[in-house]
């Protein structure tokens, strides 16, 4: 997996069309494609972790982060970005609404199977009632696919040392094509903070299930916690899983 990583990022900087494109030498990394451990090709981007000083931050700072949150989506979910991807990366762009619906209804079938037996009737009570509430409604998944980051929290944002703004976004490493509702999962940062993203962004001013589809996708997010513990056996990941699944199911009434 991290050799495919590296080859796509070499790609993408080889074939940078920006005016000023980074100043990296590609050779410097090819020998890293011989190494089994992770790596990255980019200097690192000063700033903090946005989760780190989250509850730190004024309300301006606050207002005005969530602005810069707004402002990157908006042109990262744009049609214009979507042409740019499409140009470069065409071999990513196989989506339809049908595969996509198929690998919720597939991911399902697998919970029931392999993560239900472990589970309290009242757990699988909960995360029936999601799931199904979700599959059951065809018109969640008649929604415009944009580029999707796939893994964009606030762990993955950076804030200037003053707070006073963002000074980068990392991880793009699962960007895709996909539902843009994946990118807007600011639960814990609270209500306040999500409208504030949400509100007036051109991307889901006419998405009337927006607000169906991030609910699901933020309360399934103790599903991979679980299914990673299971598969590689891993009790502590599973505990941490279940306390997860008892977070949102204290959260959401269903």
């Amino acid at each position: 997996m991290y050799k495919d990583n590296l080859m796509r990022d070499i790609y993408q900087i080889e074939n940078y069309e920006e005016n000023n494109p980074p100043d990296i030498s590609i050779d410097e990394f090819l020998p890293l494609l011989e190494l089994p451990i992770p790596y990255m090709l980019y200097p690192k981007i000063p700033g903090i972790s946005l989760n780190q000083v989250f509850f730190n931050l004024s309300d301006y700072q606050m207002q005005n982060v969530a602005l810069e949150i707004r402002q990157f989506l908006d042109f990262f979910h744009s049609p214009e970005f979507y042409r740019v991807f499409q140009s470069n990366f065409p071999q990513h762009l196989s989506f339809s609404q049908y595969r996509y619906f198929h690998f919720w209804e597939k991911k399902y079938e697998y919970i029931r199977e392999k993560i239900y037996p472990i589970l309290l009737n009242e757990e699988k009570s909960w995360l029936s009632h999601l799931f199904e509430d979700f599959l059951n409604h065809t018109e969640y998944f008649k929604f415009h696919p944009t580029i999707t980051h796939n893994d964009f929290d606030s762990s993955n944002i950076l804030i200037s040392q003053d707070f006073a703004h963002i000074s980068g976004i990392i991880d793009f490493e699962e960007c895709a094509v996909g539902d843009l509702a994946v990118d807007l999962l600011f639960y814990r940062e609270g209500k306040s903070f999500q409208e504030i993203i949400r509100r007036g962004s051109s991307s889901v001013k006419y998405d009337p299930y927006l607000e169906k589809r991030c609910n699901f996708l933020y309360y399934r997010t103790c599903i991979p916690y679980l299914e990673w513990g299971l598969k590689h056996e891993r009790t502590s990941m599973i505990n941490y899983g279940k306390r997860r699944l008892h977070f949102l199911m204290n959260k959401l009434y269903i």
